[in-house]
């Protein structure tokens, strides 16, 4: 077991989430965390257990972690005792406290948005030494602003000067209750800590009732979103609360209190001392904190006006740049946008199964949520998806095997050993009132158990549930494709896979349960088990069960666990365990990944990850009390992963101080995306979930409509120019209308597949298919017909064109391309076993030869002239040499985050690239000796560009 992944927090430690990935579990986790200190003071007697009760309420997230976070600098107070405090320790409670001081009236608003916008600030300063030292100016990040912007709300929307102005303004008057407020809060706890050690008698009967009350205060605070209501309500419930209830009873009694411990007594009665004697210097600091000192709130307001000044400086060149069309106007608007973050320093960790995959990267790329080989952020799990072969045909039958560390529902009878899972073995258990789903991508996924006829839609998921019959469920994802399961036993099983084209692929069992065939409409796939039920070969087979080959093999150990996978080609991967989480894992020619675990069980963390001969190294560390992973390359560059509670990460912070921002809807789409320029994407949806405006970064907008059947039917470009669809019944688009009107018609036949293009001019194309559904001839317009023959595996074989000539194709024993015949020409080519070119033989006979290192990476390239090519790379598999057969070398350098710096060529030559701090574009390029300068408009387009006292400008249309 390798070292545990987590690392120790810093006091400091905070964390900026979007609100509405704040749940009621985070609050409780923030309570905890007080409940733990509480607890470690005073013996086990006091605890939160009213508190965390009264939190129950999600709508008053956000301030009680303000409140929480109040309680919790305090009690970095009290363990830091007598020894200097650092500026910063202060800096956090005044900005804590402005989150819930409940006065001064008519600063609710204001200050409900200051907490986060401050905390990202002080977040941004702490990446800039010379800024935290020397109080010099900083560079503020594009994306930071544009985070902070998006967390104003409407009242200052856009204008986050404005906000800052009159946050600055009225600071003096907020700190002044502030102070007052933490020395009632001080008093408060330093009476319940001698109440509790018996110098007198605790009472919290009022203190519940008036609590509830300042709750509910709260709650409709934020269903109205009336600031005021909010923060006055969370602060009197703090102030409340605190008199929390003691383990024995709801009133302590003298004698009840004389239970605890005398060491227990004195070390409380301590604290409580502590409290008291440190009133009048922390009501002076909090005070103070309206300077412009370094370390005071003040001085950070000042930091982050000078940030958005410099901003506004670097961006006010970067106007939309769109070229007006000849007809008709580009759309480009102006969108507020919308992203309310707050802070915590507790949160709950995430939980499984994690986020799913369909709407990671969708409908636009954001950063990933695993490494590269597929180690999750969130919850630490591996992910091996292993293609052992596809049978082609209307519905493809594609074997993808599926192992998620996590995912032990297989341990004991899974049909490819522990933690593996297919397409086609998916299943759902029953668990008293719960259907548990384990699907394709190696999660878990609970819900209602249901009665015959109703149904159940998760959106998240996109997917529904439709129970027919006592042993009859479906699973459909939207109207393309729907999963029939029959009842056996405790669990439902796969029966059918279909397509809304009539195309399917049926599940067949033995008598013993046991995975036996999959039907298809002119093949079949047969499978072997071994006594204990796994599968141990797959044959392919035609429509009448002839047998035509094997596709696979499989063998396994004594536990069960998967060890060897053989192609149809009898090329293998192999894998190692321990307790069934994967060690070790290669490829069909042996080259592997390793991984390193935090422990043994299926929620066990992999911390490290790295390929054969130590590159492409990975570690992970996760923060112990929040949810955030830092990333370390084999480099030593951290990149900071934040994520939500069900896995999707929300913040990236880079390691070059860059960062990038998604927020999600309650079903888990994607609404805006900040990108690391500053850049702002941002997306809306139907009821359904259907994409129906996309809000581009260079402020166009693109729109969709849909069908009944959530089909586009129309879109909208940035030039309001109208694209329209119609489909038949089975889904198949049949007319498309360009915004002129122009009508392109397709044809199909009985299986849905596409036989003819009638374009506007009257044009026709024609397309035919071989039984197994592969397009075997296509007549174009002008009547020129190209023909396609394959071989029983669906390979291309064979090529004709329209004046006759040939092309034939020869297959190796790994499956791979040997011979290419042309009339005139033959071409000889060799791979290895994961089609990695090795050498290449042109029709003349000159031949190029490949090799390839311990990670699979090209090494070296020798042509017929035995001329070559070295490529060395760094640990991290960005190229850095090319070294030619005279020994000279052409050189690449790269920034933390991947950004070419400079590239000396063959001949010593160096170019260097410089880049935007604040949003990393390109700036200017040198090359011998002359600079090219560049500027780009607010979507990253090139907009400007100078070199030699040449000045080009650059427009573009809005498609």
């Amino acid at each position: 077991m390798a070292e545990t992944g987590v690392l120790q927090p810093k006091p400091t430690d905070v964390f900026v989430s979007p609100l509405f990935d704040l749940k009621p579990i985070d609050v409780h986790a923030s309570v905890d965390a007080i409940d733990k200190w509480l607890q470690s003071i005073s013996n086990g007697w006091i605890t939160v257990e009213r508190l965390k009760s009264v939190a129950e309420n999600a709508p008053i997230l956000a301030n009680i972690f303000a409140a929480a976070d109040a309680v919790l600098d305090i009690k970095a107070m009290v363990e830091h005792g007598d020894k200097p405090v650092d500026a910063f320790d202060w800096l956090n409670l005044g900005v804590d406290l402005i989150g819930v001081v409940p006065i001064p009236p008519g600063t609710a608003e204001l200050r409900l948005g200051a907490r986060p916008l401050l905390k990202l600030l002080r977040q941004e300063i702490a990446k800039s030494g010379k800024a935290l030292v020397e109080g010099a100016a900083f560079e503020l990040r594009d994306a930071v602003i544009s985070a902070m912007v998006a967390n104003l709300n409407e009242r200052y929307a856009g204008e986050i000067e404005t906000f800052m102005k009159r946050l600055r303004a009225g600071l003096a008057e907020v700190l002044k209750h502030s102070a007052e407020f933490i020395e009632k809060l001080m008093n408060a706890l330093a009476d319940l800590f001698a109440e509790a050690a018996g110098e007198k008698h605790l009472s919290v009967t009022g203190n519940l009732h008036a609590a509830g009350k300042h709750a509910e205060d709260v709650a409709e605070g934020f269903k109205s979103y009336d600031g005021r209501r909010v923060v006055y309500g969370t602060g009197k419930f703090l102030l409340d609360f605190v008199k929390i209830e003691c383990k024995a009873a709801i009133n302590v009694t003298a004698s009840a209190a004389k239970m605890i411990d005398a060491q227990a007594s004195a070390h409380l009665m301590k604290v409580s001392t502590f409290l008291r004697g440190h009133i009048p210097e922390v009501t002076r600091r909090v005070r103070e904190l309206d300077g412009e000192d370094v370390g005071k709130i003040g001085w950070l307001i000042s930091m982050g006006e000078q940030g958005v000044v410099r901003w506004r400086e670097r961006t006010h060149h970067n106007m939309h740049m769109t070229a007006t069309p000849e007809k008709g106007s580009a759309k480009v608007e102006h969108v507020k946008q919308e992203g309310r973050v707050d802070t915590t320093r507790v949160t709950a960790q995430a939980q499984h199964p994690g986020a799913g995959p369909c709407k990671q990267s969708c409908p636009v790329k954001t950063p990933p949520a695993s490494t590269p080989r597929s180690v999750g952020f969130a919850l630490g799990d591996e992910r091996i998806e292993h293609e052992d072969f596809v049978l082609e045909g209307p519905l493809p039958i594609v074997w993808q095997r599926t192992y998620r560390s996590f995912f032990d529902a297989n341990d004991a009878h899974g049909e490819l050993g522990a933690r593996w899972i297919t397409p086609y073995t998916t299943r759902f258990d029953i668990r008293e009132n719960e259907l548990v789903y384990h699907g394709a991508d190696g999660r878990s996924l609970t819900y209602p158990l249901l009665a015959p006829e109703q149904n159940h839609r998760d959106p998240s998921e996109n997917l529904s549930l439709l129970r027919l019959s006592d042993d009859q469920l479906m699973l459909t994802r939207s109207y393309e494709l729907l999963e029939a399961y029959e009842r056996h036993g405790d669990t439902f099983r796969l029966s059918m896979i279909r397509t809304r084209a009539g195309h399917q692929i049926v599940v067949d069992y033995d008598a013993q349960g046991r995975l036996l065939r999959l039907i298809a409409g002119h093949q079949q796939v047969a499978f072997k088990c071994d006594e204990r039920g796994l599968i141990v070969q797959i044959s392919h087979h035609n429509d009448a069960g002839d047998r035509i080959g094997t596709l696979a093999r499989y063998a396994y150990d004594d536990a069960g666990d998967l060890v060897a996978a053989f192609d149809r080609y009898d090329n293998r991967r192999q894998y190692q365990y321990q307790h069934h989480l994967v060690t070790r894992y290669t490829d069909r020619t042996g080259r592997g990944v390793n991984l390193e675990w935090d422990g043994t069980g299926p929620k066990a963390k992999c911390v490290r990850e790295y390929a054969d001969g130590g590159s492409d190294e990975v570690r992970l560390a996760w923060h112990p009390d929040m949810r955030r992973v830092f990333v370390t390359d084999a480099l030593g560059s951290v990149t900071q992963y934040d994520y939500d509670i069900k896995g999707y990460p929300f913040r990236v912070v880079y390691a070059d101080g860059s960062e990038e921002w998604m927020y999600r809807d309650k079903d888990d789409n994607l609404t805006q995306y900040i990108h690391r320029d500053g850049s702002v994407e941002r997306l809306a949806y139907d009821e359904r979930g259907n994409l129906i405006g996309h809000h581009r970064t260079d402020g166009s907008l693109v729109e969709f409509a849909y069908d009944e059947k959530d089909q586009i039917t129309r879109l909208t470009d940035p030039h309001g120019q109208v694209w329209k669809r119609a489909y038949d019944q089975k889904g198949n688009v049949t007319e498309q209308i360009d915004p002129l009107g122009h009508k392109t018609e397709y044809s199909y036949d009985g299986q849905g597949r596409l036989t003819e293009i009638k374009d506007a001019k009257g044009g026709t194309k024609a397309l035919a298919y071989d039984d197994t559904g592969l397009l075997k001839s296509y007549r174009d317009c002008s009547g020129k017909t190209t023909k396609w023959a394959y071989d029983s595996q669906g390979r291309l074989t064979e090529t004709k064109d329209a004046e006759g000539g040939a092309t034939t194709i020869e297959y190796g024993p790994n499956g791979h391309p040997i011979a290419i015949r042309a009339p005139g020409s033959v071409e000889q080519l060799s791979y290895d076993a994961e089609g990695r070119l090795l050498s290449h033989t042109d029709g003349l006979s000159r031949t190029t030869r490949y090799t390839y290192d311990e990670a699979g990476r090209i090494a070296r390239r020798r042509d017929a002239l035995d001329q070559t090519l070295a490529y060395r790379y760094d640990r991290v598999g960005r190229l850095t040499a090319l070294t030619d057969q005279n020994g000279a070398t052409y050189r690449f350098a790269y920034d933390p985050v991947g950004k070419l710096l400079e590239e000396t060529a063959f001949d010593g030559k160096t170019t260097r690239y410089t880049y935007q701090e604040g949003n990393g574009r390109l700036l200017s390029v040198e090359e011998a000796g002359q600079v090219t300068q560049f500027e780009h408009d607010r979507g990253g387009r090139l907009a400007r560009r100078v070199a030699d006292g040449v000045e080009e400008h650059f427009m573009y249309d809005q498609s």
